[in-house]
């Protein structure tokens, strides 16, 4: 990318009368000179995705971008050459001198800088203050330092906003005064907040999307801006809801922190984008000027938002989430925004220096965490495990009673899930093809729903993508190997909610009735057997649905078995293609789509 549109009419432009500096030898170019002050004064390095920077010898450990805004190394050897030459050099030699300098950074190692927060060589957490002078707050187990210098190779966005020097709360005690500017929520949340908090300065692990509901005159806008202003300040510290993926993938890709307020609904694709933001991101897009180049914006990123009611939520972004609520504030007690922000800026050093003492108290004991049962977003539990520790609180316990909660909510809003519900309401099992699943469940309401699947294929991902929240709400279902009728889904109750059943018993000299349907399906009139004393496991693999891409189909995966459908087991009036139906086939063409995360 060159400066200017009229650079390319600027080239040989240099005046060929030498100046006083050039007698004594052959004149050297504008590009020739801005190449040997950048060699002189910066060094130079790449990311992982192929991005050149610079850092500063003489500055703080910070990369510069090649070109950008005033803190850019274009921008930077300008006001070298001014200050040397005593004038500004020509647009196409600064282009040329920085396609030269990218072309040597191409051969280097890659180092990717961090953003905000980030490890050293030992795995001490790193917070960078954002300041000129490059200061930094290093976290050690027990502990933290402010140091001159930082040990981690940070970058900085024109959004990144500097941190105060944090005063000494190594008690953690200074946290309380967060609760007095405006957070009024229950005991409860107000821990679950100060884990999440926790949490944000530790990278390299998911980091739940934390979702702040109220009513309207609870607060939500400001307890958001008060939680990214707290951890990374920002000149946008709230955000609007992004119109499409690139919206989001620049917004992301500029702050560790990123609020997003008054978000009203969530659509499926802002809801995939969330997800991948939880477990690492990369968005790919051309790179602009060039034909086939492409860049790359890779992210893992700690997100809030705040909505009076989000509606309905996928299963996926529901176990993501971390759900706070806001109570309304007395007449008596509301005080202004600015009154508010004023009294933050006036504590936000002392908070700050709260949060850095617990988490170092956290960050000590960790290492030393072990859990009996992996619960949703494990490196997260095992943060409000150590946090338990230290302070003697249950967040942990609270955190996974969350997500039953939460699960109960995404059956109830899931057309496809609550039809099974109330399927299991009337029977005690029911076994079938995903065609005649999807034509029992059909009516002519459900039909009308736009999320409402309308193929047998369809229903398959649909049952996938709701599997987690109905084991939640006590409803197994299971996807059976592939026969010469199709694959089978069986859908019992489970005998303990979030669990699977246990294998049932061998048949007893009365077994339960069975009706086989005029659709080939078989529903169980009685309930089954009580299981065994001594189980047998359950071998057959479910799909936990933990990943956010239930439901995508795979090509490999279809086989052809006689003449019926590899996927919904049905037979098809016309000729199938690798396996499928035609309806199938068309689902799965929509479904397929390319992997861009981290």
């Amino acid at each position: 990318m060159t400066d200017g549109p009229d650079d390319d009419m600027q080239v040989g432009n240099e005046s060929p009368t030498p100046s006083d500096d050039e007698q004594d030898g052959p004149k050297k170019s504008q590009a020739t000179e801005l190449v040997e002050m950048a060699l002189d004064r910066f060094n130079l390095g790449v990311t992982d995705s192929g991005e050149a920077y610079a850092i500063d010898r003489s500055g703080p450990n910070v990369a510069l971008q090649f070109r950008g805004g005033r803190s850019s190394l274009g921008a930077a050897l300008a006001r070298m050459f001014y200050e040397t030459r005593g004038k500004a050099p020509t647009a196409a030699a600064r282009a040329d001198a920085l396609t030269v300098l990218e072309g040597m950074a191409a051969d280097l190692d890659p180092t990717e800088p961090a953003l905000r927060v980030g490890r050293d060589h030992r795995g001490r957490v790193v917070v960078d203050l954002a300041s000129a002078d490059g200061w930094a707050v290093v976290l050690d187990r027990g502990g933290y330092e402010v140091v001159e210098a930082s040990p981690v190779l940070f970058r900085r966005t024109n959004l990144t906003m500097p941190l105060p020097c944090p005063n000494d709360g190594r008690d953690g005690q200074d946290l309380l005064l967060l609760r007095d500017c405006g957070m009024n929520m229950a005991e409860r949340d107000w821990r679950l907040l100060v884990g999440f908090l926790v949490a944000s300065l530790i990278p390299g692990i998911p980091h739940p999307v934390l979702a702040l509901f109220g009513e309207q005159g609870t607060g939500k806008s400001t307890a958001g801006r008060l939680v990214g202003q707290l951890v990374d300040p920002s000149s946008a510290p709230l955000r609007t809801s992004p119109r499409n993926e690139e919206s989001w993938a620049v917004q992301a890709a500029g702050s560790w922190v990123v609020v997003l307020d008054n978000v009203s609904t969530v659509l499926p694709w802002l809801s995939d984008a969330l997800c991948r933001a939880v477990t690492g991101d990369g968005y790919v897009r051309r790179t602009l000027y060039s034909n086939s180049d492409v860049s790359v914006l890779n992210f893992r990123r700690v997100v809030v938002m705040t909505s009076i009611d989000a509606g309905a939520m996928r299963g996926d972004l529901a176990e993501r989430l971390l759900p706070i609520e806001l109570a309304r504030i007395d007449s008596s007690r509301r005080r202004t925004e600015q009154q508010i922000l004023e009294d933050f800026d006036r504590q936000h050093a002392r908070i700050l220096g709260g949060l850095f003492g617990l988490t170092a108290q956290v960050l000590e004991v960790l290492p030393s965490i072990e859990l009996d049962v992996m619960p949703r977003l494990a490196d997260f539990a095992k943060v409000l495990a150590a946090l338990d520790k230290v302070t003697g609180w249950a967040t942990l316990t609270d955190f996974t009673g969350i997500g039953d909660d939460l699960a109960g909510e995404v059956v109830a809003a899931d057309p496809v899930a609550s039809a099974i519900v109330e399927l299991l309401d009337t029977q005690a099992a029911w076994t079938g093809t995903a065609g005649q699943l999807l034509a029992n469940l059909s009516t002519d309401e459900r039909n009308r729903l736009k999320d409402w699947p309308h193929s047998p294929a369809a229903m398959t991902g649909a049952v996938k993508r709701a599997a987690v929240a109905l084991r939640s709400v006590g409803v197994h279902a299971e996807l059976g190997p592939r026969t010469s009728g199709g694959r089978a889904w069986t859908i019992t109750r489970c005998e303990e909610r979030g669990h699977e059943p246990s294998q049932p018993s061998q048949p007893s000299s009365a077994p339960p009735s069975q009706t086989t349907r005029s659709d080939g399906s078989t529903v169980t009139a009685s309930p089954p057997s009580p299981k065994p004393s001594s189980p047998q496991p359950n071998n057959q693999a479910v799909n936990d649905g933990r990943d956010g891409h239930d439901g995508q189909l795979h090509l490999s995966s279809h086989a052809v078995t006689d003449d019926l459908c590899g996927e919904c087991g049905e037979r098809p009036a016309d000729s199938m293609s690798r396996g499928l139906c035609a309806a199938c086939f068309d689902d799965l063409c929509d479904a397929v789509t390319f992997d861009t995360s981290a």
